[in-house]
């Protein structure tokens, strides 16, 4: 009898254990599909100084679920997960003669709902929201660097995670990246640009 209990426990653990990962499977598939779905640019001259380029949403799982407006899957079981759009990734060039030190500080990220300081990639996520912890970004002349710009929303649950923007079926989001700028002569000043609309292509062939 001990032994009919132990393999029906076993069974029980293996399916449930399939059936998640068929759930984060599905959430995956979404995910990977994830990108800028119209045609507005990309790069962005501001004010003659620095050239930013979106390269690309950044997207990951969140143990979450959502209404039916939005990409979400749960299993029999309650076990969920959805993908989520937690900020975008870019590429920031200096082109002046002079160095330009980017403000994080005083720049703001917006995604959805989500309107604040920004989280980058590499920080700890005990910071986020914290202005005093985001460090600055000095840009000589000529030079670029790659940024990882997350919201900084971030909560503790078996490990910390960012809680960014469920992904909706219709439409899309976009992100706000205004960053607080200052060159070499003191002279400070905000210039902006937005991403293109951020959505799921082709979402027939992953549903």
């Amino acid at each position: 009898m001990k032994r009919i209990c132990l393999i029906v426990a076993s069974l029980i653990v293996l399916l449930s254990s399939t059936v998640c990962a068929d759930v984060i499977q599905d959430a995956r598939a979404i995910a990977d599909k994830v990108t800028f779905i119209s045609d507005d640019p990309t790069t962005f001259t501001l004010d003659d100084k620095l050239i930013l380029t979106f390269t690309a949403p950044a997207v990951m799982l969140q143990d979450r679920s959502f209404d039916l407006t939005y990409y979400s899957f749960k299993d029999s079981n309650r076990f969920t997960s959805a993908p989520s759009l937690n900020g975008v990734y870019c590429t920031i060039k200096n082109i002046t003669d002079k160095v330009i030190i980017v403000k994080w500080s005083q720049s703001a990220l917006t995604v959805g709902s989500f309107s604040g300081i920004p989280l980058l990639g590499g920080m700890p996520y005990t910071n986020a929201g914290n202005p005093s912890a985001l460090p600055d970004t000095v840009l000589l002349p000529g030079q670029s660097v790659d940024k990882s710009v997350y919201v900084s929303r971030v909560e503790f649950n078996d490990g910390w995670w960012i809680i960014g923007e469920p992904i909706p079926k219709a439409g899309g989001l976009k992100c706000t990246l205004a960053l607080q700028i200052v060159d070499s002569e003191g002279k400070t000043q905000y210039v902006s640009a937005q991403t293109p609309l951020i959505g799921v292509t082709q979402p027939n062939k992953v549903l």
